[in-house]
């Protein structure tokens, strides 16, 4: 798994496996925001699996599922308020979080 810098705060990576979550500790992120959907593939770990391995490792954790044309403005926001590291996913969703507000993620 390696993850792909988006910004000093945020890196996308592939789904870790439960037994990856320490290193993502070791490697100095303090978050894991994960955005794939319970159930999208049968091998994949619940996100109560990886809230509690998160958890044991050190490292916080948060749900923002989203799945293409899912991404609303309120998950956006939603990521935007959780990252202070998945591939394509979180990038599209951290993309419009990047950019400025009409009103004016793992993470380190």
């Amino acid at each position: 798994m390696q993850p792909i810098k988006i910004s000093d705060k945020l890196s996308v990576a592939a789904q870790p496996a439960l037994e990856d979550i320490p290193a993502i500790a070791q490697a100095g992120f303090t978050m894991i925001l994960n955005n794939r959907p319970d159930g999208e593939d049968a091998v994949q770990p619940s996100s109560a699996a990886e809230a509690a391995a998160a958890s044991e490792a050190g490292l916080r954790y948060r749900d923002i599922p989203v799945a293409g044309p899912t991404i609303t403005e309120e998950k956006v926001r939603s990521f935007q308020a959780g990252w202070p590291r998945q591939t394509a996913r979180s990038w599209r969703t951290a993309s419009p979080a990047r950019a400025p507000s009409p009103s004016g993620s793992w993470a380190r």
